[in-house]
């Protein structure tokens, strides 16, 4: 009995049972790819960075938002799409220097890696490393204490 109401309770099909199981396998795929145990084609990959801007958008601590920002745009790098890995790591810039707690460590850190790495996607285009430079100079102007 258990077997049959498991079986129809898995057959059942709703918009919000197959909004859920999307979520689901969402979730399944990214954290898949993220260790890269799978081979995503293209669809899988789009899903993938759908899924990772639905984290940030869900999340309302600044922590989770920049962290996820940054796992998004390290899977971007990984799978070549260094756009959207460029615009992830800004945002998550962005979202360091808006921080209420901008001397906190944890952050200053997390600026630094986003920093470096538009910088090493944006190499191409310039020579210097103008983003971790501004990024040194806002924290020097808004802390001079600190340095």
């Amino acid at each position: 009995m258990l077997v049959c109401v498991s079986f129809f309770m898995g057959v059942r099909v709703s918009n919000l049972s197959n909004w859920c199981m999307g979520r689901i396998k969402e979730k399944k795929r990214v954290a898949a790819a993220s260790r890269g145990q799978v081979h995503l084609n293209p669809l899988g990959i789009d899903a993938a960075i759908k899924a990772y801007r639905t984290a940030v958008l869900d999340s309302e601590r600044l922590e989770e938002k920049i962290r996820e920002l940054i796992r998004m745009g390290d899977f971007c790098r990984e799978v070549c799409r260094d756009e959207e890995a460029h615009d992830a790591y800004e945002r998550a810039l962005m979202f360091c220097r808006e921080n209420e707690n901008k001397r906190s460590p944890r952050f200053w850190e997390a600026a630094c890696y986003c920093a470096s790495r538009i910088d090493e996607l944006s190499a191409h285009q310039r020579k210097d490393c103008s983003t971790m430079v501004s990024l040194v100079d806002f924290y020097a102007d808004n802390f001079p204490a600190a340095f």
